[in-house]
């Protein structure tokens, strides 16, 4: 059995084709615990294979780099040090989504379109909150 968070089945469902359709599926054949989804290996796997997860189009990537850049101009182009800089890396590398190989090495990643060069930016996060907000320990709620 996995136990998933609501705020990332959540997350996830704005990753799918048809949100509501995942978001019932998941509804269907979880059962909730507190803030947590409970699944069976088969059916988080039967849900996966019926949801796929859509790649970011040129726009939404054009639309995410737009609101990056003006956060970090916000913020005074603030930048993370190498370590930090090195522990996201590290959760891209592990994530189903990263795709080291694209964007001749600066890699993709599959869930929002952007490059390693946006794990350098204190202001953003991940799309899917494995990286948690800078100066603390909390994950960015939208």
């Amino acid at each position: 059995m996995m136990q998933i968070s609501r705020q990332l089945i959540e997350k996830a469902a704005q990753l799918k084709d048809d949100p509501a359709a995942y978001l019932a599926d998941v509804e269907r054949l979880g059962t909730p615990v507190g803030d947590l989804v409970q699944l069976s290996r088969e059916d988080y796997d039967r849900i996966s294979r019926a949801h796929p997860t859509r790649h970011p189009t040129a726009i939404d990537m054009v639309t995410n780099f737009a609101k990056a850049m003006s956060k970090w101009a916000k913020a005074g182009f603030a930048t993370v040090d190498e370590p930090r800089f090195n522990e996201r890396m590290k959760t891209c590398r592990a994530c189903d989504r990263w795709d080291g190989t694209a964007n001749a090495g600066l890699g993709k990643c599959r869930a929002c379109g952007c490059t390693r060069l946006k794990l350098w930016l204190e202001t953003e996060t991940c799309p899917l909150d494995k990286w948690p907000i800078e100066g603390n320990n909390e994950h960015r709620r939208r």
